[in-house]
């Protein structure tokens, strides 16, 4: 009888062990330079698109500061922002988590753009997963809108982007992530405008 209590509880103990993700890995809320990880972080773009970014105390959800990210995309040429998740030469393992979340909001409304997620495969050929339209993750879920004037919370499950690779993406070892102006999101290519970005977590 003693050994089946045992046994019972360390069955418990296993399943409540394999059921608890880890808790949320803030990775970044612009507070002061630098992220969480220490990794690289900036802009990219080729001309004639163009991107800027920086932090302002202007506009911020928590804190005093959030990112800023302008963005020109033009029929050519290429713009956004990304954050290298592998550093130390160690890649992210984002299978501990279910979702990308973070606070965003635009300057007019309207703005849109999609999310980038490079796994060591991805990131080796210096590109990225790309997610559906922001506004598919955003409270109204709708996949043809874009930011408003006031902070919502994006979330953008994991699943996501092993979904669109048909299962071949790899969420043990992540490289980076971007925020992506493509031509996809706009309804001639181009686009401008302003983002706020504040408090990108793993949850």
């Amino acid at each position: 009888m003693k050994n089946l209590k045992v046994s019972i509880a360390s069955l418990i103990v296993s399943l409540l062990s394999s059921t608890v993700m880890a808790e949320t890995f803030l990775l970044d809320d612009f507070e002061s330079p630098g992220n969480t990880l220490f990794s690289k972080e900036g802009v990219y773009k080729r001309d004639p698109s163009d991107a800027k970014k920086g932090s302002t105390t202007k506009e911020a959800f928590s804190g005093e500061k959030s990112l800023y990210i302008a963005y020109k995309k033009e029929a050519e040429g290429f713009c956004g922002y990304y954050i290298h998740l592998k550093a130390n030469n160690r890649f992210f393992d984002g299978s501990k988590y279910t979702k990308i979340t973070f606070m965003v909001k635009g300057k007019e409304g309207g703005e849109k753009f999609q999310l980038g997620l490079a796994d060591k495969a991805w990131f080796e050929i210096d590109d990225s997963v790309k997610s559906p339209n922001i506004g598919e993750f955003l409270p109204a879920k709708n996949k043809d809108a874009g930011l408003t004037t006031e902070w919502q919370k994006a979330e953008i499950p994991l699943q996501t982007f092993v979904d669109i690779r048909s299962g071949d993406f790899d969420l043990t070892q992540l490289g980076a992530m971007a925020f992506c102006f493509e031509p996809a999101c706009f309804e001639d290519g181009t686009g401008k405008g302003v983002i706020y970005i504040d408090d990108i977590s793993f949850e």
